[in-house]
């Protein structure tokens, strides 16, 4: 029986999402028994388990290697240790030899962690729990430094070196403007694709509904392109059903997968490097290789083209070319799916969104525009090292931040932002929407930089929200 191991922060709605289809299964988990596994049964039929755990804390799997000291009550053991996972509040590790420690010593913890440098963490921490060679340590005090250091680490769009390095190997070709015949790029791999358009126009002119129903009537086989400034995406067709679509990084199959866990970096850059040599696709490299089963690949092919439809559903404007070709897919990883009942749910999900969007605006207008005028320390984490300032008014959307060295303006901006007088520190990571220059004529001016959160929990929100926008 294979269990999946679900944390939530508190006593309440748990989400949990089915790997077989996607829909999300809501659990109170006022009412289960968190000391056994749970049996969930998905309105699509299928059964799977789940191991509910309770931590106040995002714990992020790691394997980094480290030596500990025990410095009280005694100094009579070191040694070792691979740390398996890590917190704002401890870490769990194994050792690599016999120990001899017991609950409450305390231990002095040097480790690095797989950031862009490798940044050291001396740390002195208590044994909480103690399984063979496996201890659970809290930190005894975490220094400011080092809660950044981590913060920066949890942040949720951070991920070591080597996965950036494998997830933008799993980026397949895109659909953006980066020619006068961005339209004409081949996603899906096709022996030929024409560069001549068979049918284009503007997405308004016939939605997209009417644009789909036309090559499903006509029983097309080919690749409509759909662009909208930078952003692209792809549907394909076979028969007048729709067998495959892609677009952004998260539409695409690989970072589906991985994203729902149900492949590993590691298998998944073995599956593109074969992939590359054959000039097979993907999901073909992962049936031959048995890291999938050819119902998991339909299903996850299924959730991809429903949420490329939806997402086009909801764009409004833009241009689309489709184009004639020969379509050749191993039948064991396609299945057609109906044009319409694919518009009739996409439809659905966009007025849902709407009302939802409504309905969220009317009620936190007033407070999410609202700024605060503070004086707080700031941190923005660049690939140099930490860049030191001062964010000098905050809102729930965004900062107003002035700091002495100007970060690269184009790239995402994660910081880490201390509130003395409450003693928190808020993680998140932003975009530059405005830039000042204070002093332009000195020779060291500084910075005012209006940055737009893109990335902040929900938690931190909540702070602001109760704690400084009241």
């Amino acid at each position: 029986m294979k269990v999946r191991k679900i944390y939530f922060s508190k006593k309440g709605i748990c989400s949990i999402i089915c790997h077989h289809c996607a829909k999300t299964n809501r659990i109170d988990t006022n009412k289960v028994n968190l000391n056994k596994p749970l049996e969930i049964e998905c309105s699509c039929q299928k059964k799977f388990f789940v191991q509910l755990e309770q931590r106040e804390y995002y714990r992020k799997a790691v394997q980094l290697t480290g030596i500990f000291e025990k410095i009280s009550p005694d100094n009579s053991q070191k040694g070792k240790v691979i740390i398996e996972d890590i917190s704002y509040t401890g870490l769990g590790c194994r050792t690599l030899a016999k120990h001899y420690l017991e609950k409450n010593d305390v231990l002095q913890l040097n480790f690095s962690l797989d950031d862009a440098h490798n940044s050291l963490i001396k740390e002195k921490g208590i044994v909480r729990d103690i399984r063979d060679r496996y201890l659970g340590i809290e930190f005894q005090e975490l220094s400011q430094h080092n809660r950044k250091l981590i913060g920066f680490y949890l942040l949720p769009m951070f991920t070591p070196l080597e996965e950036h390095t494998q997830q933008r190997e799993i980026e397949t070709p895109d659909t953006r403007d980066h020619s006068p015949d961005h339209m004409a790029e081949n996603p899906f791999r096709f022996s030929t694709l024409p560069a001549e358009a068979d049918l284009k126009g503007k997405l308004e002119s016939l939605g997209l509904s009417g644009i789909l129903q036309v090559l499903s009537w006509e029983h097309k086989s080919g690749v409509v392109h759909f662009i909208r400034g930078q952003t692209g995406r792809a549907i394909c067709l076979k028969d007048g059903k729709i067998i495959a679509a892609t677009g952004g990084e998260w539409l695409r199959l690989g970072q589906i997968l991985h994203n729902k866990k149900l492949i590993s970096w590691e298998n998944l850059g073995e599956a593109l490097g074969k992939a590359g040599k054959s000039n097979k696709r993907l999901g073909e490299v992962l049936l031959d290789l048995e890291l999938i089963s050819s119902d998991l690949l339909k299903d996850t092919i299924r959730y991809q083209v429903q949420q490329t439809v939806s997402d086009l559903a909801s764009w409004g404007e833009g241009e689309f070319e489709y184009r004639d070709c020969s379509v050749q897919f191993e039948d064991r990883s396609i299945e057609k799916i109906d044009i319409t009942g694919l518009i009739i749910e996409a439809t659905r999900r966009v007025d849902e969104s709407k009302q939802t969007s409504t309905e969220v605006s009317t009620a936190k207008k007033a407070r999410e525009y609202a700024r605060a005028k503070v004086s707080w320390p700031l941190s923005i984490l660049t690939v140099q090292g930490p860049l030191e300032g001062e964010v000098r008014d905050i809102s729930l959307t965004g900062a107003l931040i002035h700091c002495h060295e100007l970060p690269n303006p184009d790239s995402p901006i994660p910081m880490a932002i201390e509130i003395p007088e409450q003693r928190h520190s808020i993680f998140a990571t932003g975009e530059m929407i405005r830039l000042d220059i204070e002093g332009e004529e000195r020779e060291h001016p500084s910075f005012l930089l209006g940055i737009r959160f893109a990335e902040i929990s929900e938690e931190d929100l909540s702070f602001l929200s109760q704690k400084v926008l009241h």
